[in-house]
């Protein structure tokens, strides 16, 4: 019933701040009631550089490779062709109202324990606008295929504010063509 005696306005000035005022419909509000008559503000925003953006989908890697004896389907000839696949799947999210300009680094498919790529492409920047949702999806190939390792893993790193993240898949199992 508190309801019918107070007359509730939600005052959205500024999206960061939730300003809620309440002020009475009657003079039966009680003592305890009336120190509601002020004006309530909260902010509702966290200013942690790692709030502005997040991963909402972990880096993840998928990989094959084609046989190098076989010919591919409607091609004739055994030139040189990529053998080795992977593709990179991930998704950045921007919580902020301002756009962010990430600075993609790194984005490589590496064996496990060795910092030396087997694919690899350049980095770019890529600008999230506000509160957008950004998968990324990149597809990569090489000529060699996975060569005798046994597992991979997919390494990015990315700049934000001055700061390096890095981003690795869980490890992946390279498959061999069977002789």
């Amino acid at each position: 019933m508190l309801d019918s005696f107070l007359l509730m306005s939600l005052a959205l000035g500024d999206v960061n701040k939730l300003s809620l005022y309440i002020s009475p419909a009657d003079n039966q509000i009680s003592a305890s009631q009336n120190s509601r008559k002020k004006i309530i503000s909260e902010d509702t925003s966290q200013n942690y550089p790692a709030s502005k953006m997040i991963v909402t989908q972990p880096l993840s890697l998928q990989i094959w490779q084609d046989d190098p004896r076989l010919i591919p389907p409607g091609d004739r000839s055994m030139a040189k062709r990529p053998i080795g696949f992977a593709q990179l799947n991930w998704t950045f999210e921007n919580k902020s109202k301002q756009p962010i300009i990430l600075k993609l680094q790194t984005i490589e498919v590496r064996s496990i324990g060795y910092k030396q790529a087997l694919m690899s492409i350049p980095g770019r920047d890529l600008t999230l606008n506000p509160l957008e949702i950004s998968p990324q999806r990149y597809q990569l190939s090489n000529l060699e295929g996975y060569g005798n390792l046994e597992r991979v893993e997919a390494v990015v790193i990315y700049e934000l504010d001055g700061r390096n993240y890095t981003l690795r898949s869980s490890p992946v199992n390279v498959s061999k063509p069977s002789p």
